[in-house]
């Protein structure tokens, strides 16, 4: 029952933040879900790469942490995670896979921490510190 508010909680996270995407994300979801990783990366490496960040940087890590989480490479997409928590603060989707990771680990706590941040940053109780 736990994991199920957890799994809602960071679905709801991650659908508010895709909304207010400033580079073409779509494409690149949609590879995604067809199970095409390697070119996903690609792109989202390409926009990594770009001499001025795209506004919605973070959400380019958290795709590209996605893509190594759905590989098991849970080092890698933690390491993307923070990027995207390092470029912005207030990165909601971020903060919800490093949340997904800690599930998988069963760090239920260190899940329920994270999302909990993640909530009161969303609702304005915690201030942008970057």
């Amino acid at each position: 029952m736990l994991k199920r508010v957890f799994i809602s909680g960071l679905l709801v996270l991650t659908l508010s933040s895709v909304m207010m995407a400033q580079v073409p994300l779509e494409p690149v979801v949609d590879l995604i879900l067809k199970e095409k990783y390697g070119e996903a990366e690609k792109k989202l490496t390409e926009f990594t790469k770009m001499d001025k960040a795209p506004k919605n940087i973070d959400e380019v890590y958290y795709w590209l942490g996605k893509i190594q989480l759905i590989n098991d490479s849970y080092a890698d997409a933690e390491s993307y995670f923070q990027k995207g928590i390092e470029e912005k603060s207030r990165s909601l989707m971020n903060y919800a896979g490093l949340a997904r990771i800690r599930l998988k680990e069963d760090k239920l706590s260190d899940a329920n921490e994270l999302l909990t941040k993640a909530e009161a940053m969303d609702q304005g109780k915690i201030r942008e510190t970057s």
